[in-house]
């Protein structure tokens, strides 16, 4: 085939209109499906709303250690076996940045953070703290979410 120039250009320009048409069209069909009453209830939104409380008790930057649910107080180092370990880890991470999220227990405060269930998610009614021994304190915020005040040696 060979085709004159300016017949290429014209083929080339139909098939950029084509496409971005297509594509329009796509973008479009979806938009009409969209449910607005899905906003802030996604699971990203609301596992950032358990941290709120917490984010405010943290100092605004700096590294915190993270204890997630199962895991054994003995371990120093995390490992996720388990995929929805490592995706609260995460939601954490993201939840509280700027702060680093470190998946180990090295650290003077640990965020614990118990995976929710469904429907678990609900405002905390207070937060108890409790004193441990070895100079460690726990503030529970509920939903899953504890922070655990420890002085390292």
């Amino acid at each position: 085939m060979n085709f004159a120039y300016s017949a290429r250009v014209r083929l080339g320009i139909l098939l950029i209109v084509f496409f971005s048409l297509l594509s329009s069209y796509q973008l479009l069909v979806k938009w009409v499906r969209f449910d607005p009453r899905f906003i802030g209830s996604d699971e990203v939104t609301l596992n950032e709303k358990r941290f709120d409380k917490v984010k405010e008790s943290l100092p605004s930057h700096g590294v915190v250690g993270y204890w997630p649910n199962g895991a054994p107080a003995t371990i120093e180092q995390l490992m996720f076996g388990d995929p929805g370990d490592l995706q609260q880890w995460f939601l954490t991470q993201y939840a509280l940045a700027p702060i680093i999220v470190s998946p180990t227990l090295g650290q003077n405060l640990i965020i614990s953070n118990y995976r929710p269930l469904a429907g678990y998610y609900s405002s905390p009614g207070g937060l108890p703290t409790t004193e441990e021994s070895a100079g460690r304190k726990v503030i529970d915020f509920g939903n899953g979410v504890q922070l655990i005040m420890r002085e390292l040696k």
